[in-house]
């Protein structure tokens, strides 16, 4: 497990989606510093380190931690590097749950940056009057525990788009539609029975007139996040079925799919066919029918290439020496 970690995040520096979530939780802080804006007055840090939180888990992290963690998966099929795992003794559910864990990491990350965004913020945009080591120390706290609450809520979303390629964008979708709903949620008492907002009641949140009365529910509803994700993972299916999915998916669009123009054979065959009827009815009128030759013959590859080959096209059935266009 140690080494498909430390593989995971080796690979990681080549992708740019580290830098995207990044970019993504800077403007959610920057989102906050126009929200708590004050009109001639002040506003104190705690109350801004609140508003950071009350968008970063309804606007930005189950977001963006759902788009880092199905994109780092989802690249096991892109870059077609499931079959070679298939060579070592790596299951998939270890892949998988590998992947998570560096998913995890990430948010831990993502929260660290949404905190050096809001003391920045504090610094040097608001002016906060009250900042004070406990404080600041108190806020780190917060947001890195929000951010790994929203992981874990969003965590069986990220397993169970993960079983076939691309459909981590369809996950992407439910979870940023899943964050915004806590907007409704919050604030009521349903906070500790949502999972988005389950977390609220354990760091002690109470911005945005959040009432929270039962912490230890959020607790359960969060262990039970993590249990659905463990089944999920358990349940996957082996490295045979996930490519023999994807295997007959790529097939089905070769198959089904129109050809492109530029390689199409129909407009050679239409030209054949005609030629052949101009032809038949020279030869049946009593004309002697001439022999045309005519670019024809369309040898497609094993690649898909057209490759044009110089035939000639006889008689009344507009065929070639061989009997075939």
């Amino acid at each position: 497990m140690t080494n498909i970690v430390i593989s995971e995040f080796e690979k990681i520096k080549r992708y740019n989606i580290l830098w995207f979530g990044i970019a993504a939780v800077f403007f959610v802080s920057a989102l906050a510093v126009v929200q708590s804006s004050p009109e001639g007055g002040t506003i104190t840090y705690k109350a801004f380190s609140e508003n950071i939180i009350w968008n970063n888990f309804s606007l930005g992290f189950p977001f963006i931690i759902t788009l880092t963690g199905g994109y780092i998966i989802n690249r096991e099929y892109t870059d077609d590097t499931l079959k070679s795992i298939m060579t070592i003794p790596v299951s998939f559910q270890k892949l998988l749950f590998g992947k998570l864990i560096v998913t995890g990491v990430l948010t831990i990350v993502f929260g660290i940056f949404s905190f050096v965004c809001t003391v920045t913020s504090s610094l040097f945009l608001l002016r906060c009057t009250d900042m004070n080591s406990a404080g600041i120390g108190y806020s780190l706290l917060q947001i890195c525990a929000v951010a790994f609450f929203n992981f874990i809520a969003v965590a069986p979303l990220i397993v169970g788009f993960s079983r076939k390629r691309d459909y981590f964008f369809a996950g992407v979708g439910l979870a940023f539609f899943y964050g915004f709903c806590g907007i409704f949620v919050a604030g009521r008492n349903l906070t500790d029975f949502y999972p988005i907002t389950a977390g609220l009641g354990i760091i002690g949140y109470s911005g945005q007139g959040t009432e929270v009365s039962h912490p230890f529910m959020g607790g359960i509803v969060l262990s039970l996040m993590v249990l659905l994700t463990v089944v999920l993972i358990a349940t996957c299916p082996n490295y045979e079925k996930v490519m023999a999915v994807t295997a007959n998916k790529n097939r089905d669009r070769r198959k089904d799919g129109p050809a492109p123009s530029f390689f199409s054979t129909e407009p050679a065959q239409k030209e054949c066919e005609e030629l052949g009827v101009f032809l038949g009815s020279q030869k049946a009128g009593g004309a002697q029918a001439g022999q045309k030759s005519v670019e024809l013959r369309h040898d497609i590859g094993r690649t898909g290439r057209v490759r044009h080959r110089r035939g000639r096209c006889d008689g009344a059935g507009g065929t070639g020496r061989d009997g075939k266009v």
